[in-house]
């Protein structure tokens, strides 16, 4: 039995300046909201950019946009932290990873969905976190360009995060008392 598909169609994703992104995560109303703000930022820097989720031992694709990403491809992404890949070492370690990804079976599958032209020349992969738990990995590269590696308003954005989310809980929790 197929469930219906509940696709709304999205307007494209632009790049944001940090302080647009900034803005927008403050004033995000929904998880979409977040993701947009994030990726929107992200898309200043990178041809292409995936936000993941973290969930019990997967790394989940949420949202993506850029170069060569067909609609809806980020949210069939499915990433085990089981088997060695440069996701896995960022959730090991709690730090962020910027350079080639090197060849393991998990690593070439994902750059192969994702840009079946062509292994990005570099990428990168930003930890999010929340109460001292990875829950969000930013991935982003410039196709057979570098990725850029100055990152430092990305970071900032993605300290801001968890903040976002507790206030959409916030807001909930106000709704439904």
């Amino acid at each position: 039995e197929q469930e219906p598909e509940q696709e709304v169609e999205q307007e494209p994703l632009t790049a944001l300046s940090f302080d647009e992104a900034t803005n927008k995560l403050n004033t995000a109303l929904s998880r979409d909201d977040i993701a947009s703000a994030v990726i929107g930022l992200a898309l200043s820097r990178f041809q292409r950019a995936i936000l993941f989720t973290v969930q019990r031992g997967l790394i989940i694709g949420w949202d993506g946009h850029g170069q060569d990403l067909e609609k809806g491809i980020a949210g069939n992404l499915a990433i085990p932290l089981t088997l060695p890949s440069s996701f896995k070492l960022v959730y090991d370690t709690n730090s962020f990873f910027l350079g080639s990804f090197p060849s393991t079976p998990v690593n070439d599958g994902f750059l192969k969905a994702i840009s079946p032209k062509g292994k990005p020349r570099s990428s990168i992969l930003i930890p999010i976190l929340f109460k001292g738990k990875i829950v969000n990995i930013l991935y982003g590269d410039n196709g057979l360009e570098d990725a850029p590696s100055d990152i430092g308003e990305l970071l900032i954005l993605a300290q801001k995060i968890p903040l976002a989310f507790e206030k959409l809980v916030q807001k909930r929790k106000e709704m439904a008392s």
